[in-house]
């Protein structure tokens, strides 16, 4: 309680740590400094990874014309907010780790620790806003494939993202007028974001599973079942970064929910070291998925070989090919005969067809129309 009241006396308002934790700590341990400086070195290691990486998303779907395609643009507008988070949050971060270090208790050092709880609110939530906005595009992709062309366009999508920036950045003015408020009205929304995305990605999952069931129990031609497989990687790309998400942020959640235990049992010091350590666990977030679509998308690889080591697309694609397998160019390759095919032929059962319509949107959604143009050019 002294420590309380000495921190209201003695610091600003603004000192938004100190007043989170309680009070300042009056020195840090030995776990506290290791804490420190672990989490300084992680940072300035990864920030300028997290730019560049994703830099290059944003680039090769900007520049490459088979990647433009709507799921791909809301992935570009998602690796802009993970931008930010390598260019503002984490130099954020390792200044108000230094600033501690140092005891420093300025004016200038306490509009670091607003600065970086602010921008970490803004970015956190526009993250998972942008992954609901993925979510809804994968939902229409696949539970409205006829109409999925006519809802989800181009201006729809940038109005989407911009909107989300706009909303989030004026919601923080109740930060600076009513703190406790904010930090309610935050929660909920939070809350209720991840359940719309939890909810909407599981009855997509089971989507999957039906059509996929459907198939198997009927008699269609290996292009409907290689459209369709071509449609699960692309929802499994979705999953895989809701799921990193959710392991990122995991642990604010978990602190959150035994820090008062954990406060009265170890110094303030310590505390205030721990409190810090989800935040920069959770920044990470942001290096981690341009490697997620590198992994998924074998577009996304192409791409990023072409642009950063200034190769032709069929030059990328073959040295894709010899780094990686020929499964899945093969299956890359397939793609659009597959789609044409089933287009020209309408052969099968009425399931098959939907699944075809229903691929051919989210072929759309992959951009290989694209992949066919440039092939034809090259092989011009």
């Amino acid at each position: 309680m002294n420590s309380s009241l000495q921190f209201q006396d003695k610091f600003p308002p603004t000192c938004t740590i100190y007043k989170r934790i309680g009070g300042k700590p009056d020195d840090y341990s030995n776990l506290a400094y290791a804490i420190f400086t672990v989490m300084i070195i992680i940072n300035v290691a990864t920030f300028p990874f997290t730019i560049v990486l994703n830099l290059l998303v944003m680039i090769v779907v900007k520049t490459r014309v088979r990647l433009q395609s709507m799921s791909n643009i809301l992935l570009a507008c998602l690796a802009s907010t993970d931008v930010m988070v390598g260019l503002v949050v984490q130099p954020l971060r390792v200044a108000l780790f230094i600033i501690l270090l140092k005891d420093e208790t300025t004016s200038g050092g306490c509009l670091v620790h607003v600065l970086a709880a602010v921008f970490s609110f803004i970015l956190c939530l526009v993250s998972v806003e942008h992954l609901l906005l993925i979510t809804i595009d994968r939902y229409f992709a696949i539970m409205r494939p006829y109409s999925y062309d006519r809802t989800v366009t181009r201006a729809r999508v940038i109005s989407g993202s911009c909107l989300s920036w706009i909303l989030t950045a004026a919601k923080q003015i109740l930060w600076f007028l009513y703190r406790d408020l904010f930090t309610i009205v935050n929660s909920v929304i939070l809350l209720l974001l991840l359940v719309v995305i939890v909810v909407c990605n599981v009855v997509l999952y089971f989507e999957v599973r039906r059509h996929e069931k459907q198939i198997a129990d009927q008699q269609v031609s290996l292009e409907a079942r290689e459209n369709f497989l071509k449609q699960k990687r692309a929802f499994k790309l979705t999953m895989s970064v809701v799921a990193l998400l959710f392991i990122s942020y995991l642990p604010i959640f978990i602190f959150r929910a035994v820090e008062e235990p954990i406060k009265n049992n170890i110094s303030l010091g310590t505390f205030c070291a721990l409190s810090l350590i989800p935040g920069s666990l959770a920044a990470l977030n942001s290096l981690i998925n341009p490697f997620i679509y590198c992994i998924r998308s074998r577009q996304f690889r192409v791409a990023f070989i072409e642009l950063m080591m200034g190769k032709s697309y069929s030059e990328a694609n073959g040295f894709e090919k010899k780094f990686f397998g020929s499964n899945a160019v093969a299956n890359g390759a397939s793609q659009s005969s597959a789609t044409r095919s089933a287009t020209e032929k309408q052969e099968g059962t009425g399931a098959v067809h939907y699944v075809n319509q229903n691929d051919m949107n989210i072929t759309d959604g992959e951009a290989n129309q694209g992949d066919n143009r440039e092939e034809l050019h090259y092989a011009n």
